[in-house]
C-alpha cells in the first residue's frame, strides 16, 4: 500500500504559485494563503506518506503485527482526519471535499480493522471490509492530486455552483 501522490502535488503547487508571483495574479494575501495551503498540504502528504511506508515494513510474522498495525492505521486516520480540516482557498475546495471523503472511508476502515483484530476470533470479513474502506479512502486521495492538478478525475462529473 505504497502512497505517492506528495511529489506530483508539490510539483504542481509549486508552479501555480511561481506563476502567480510572476504574473501578479492575486493580492499578497491570495498568496500568502495559496503558500500556507501548499505548506499545509505538504505536510499532509508527508504524514499520510511516512504511516503508508511504515505499514509496509511491519513483519507480519511478528508477535506484535496485529498490534502495530493497528496502531499505524490509528495514526493513517489521525492523518486525513486532520488533512480533512485544512482550511482550503476556493480554487481547491473540489480537492478538499475529496480529502473529506478519504477521512470518512478511513475512519470505516480503522473500526473495521479493528473489530477484525480484536475480536475473539480474527474477524476476515471485517478485514475485507477494511481493505474495501482503505482503498476508497486511497481513491479519493487520488482525486484529490488529481483536483489539485486543475483536471477532473476520469469518469467524474462536477457541476458548478452559481450562487
Amino acid at each position: 500500500m505504497k502512497f505517492r501522490m506528495r511529489a506530483s502535488f508539490t510539483g504542481f503547487l509549486a508552479a501555480v504559485l511561481i506563476s502567480c508571483m510572476l504574473s501578479a495574479c492575486g493580492s499578497t494575501e491570495q498568496a500568502d494563503e495559496l503558500s500556507a495551503y501548499h505548506g499545509s498540504v505538504d505536510s499532509f502528504f508527508d504524514k499520510v506518506a511516512a504511516c503508508s511506508d511504515y505499514i509496509d515494513t511491519i513483519d507480519p510474522d511478528s508477535e506484535d503485527a496485529p498490534g502495530q498495525f493497528l496502531a499505524a492505521v490509528d495514526e493513517l486516520k489521525a492523518a486525513i482526519d486532520d488533512g480533512a480540516q485544512l482550511d482550503a482557498p476556493e480554487e481547491f475546495e473540489n480537492a478538499q471535499e475529496m480529502c473529506r471523503q478519504a477521512a470518512f472511508y478511513m475512519d470505516a476502515a480503522a473500526e473495521q480493522y479493528h473489530l477484525a483484530f480484536e475480536s475473539e476470533a480474527f474477524d476476515s470479513q471485517a478485514f475485507a471490509n477494511a481493505q474495501d474502506y482503505m482503498n476508497e479512502s486511497f481513491g479519493r486521495l487520488d482525486y484529490m492530486v488529481t483536483f489539485l492538478h486543475g483536471e477532473i478525475p476520469e469518469g467524474m462529473t462536477v457541476t458548478e455552483d452559481t450562487e
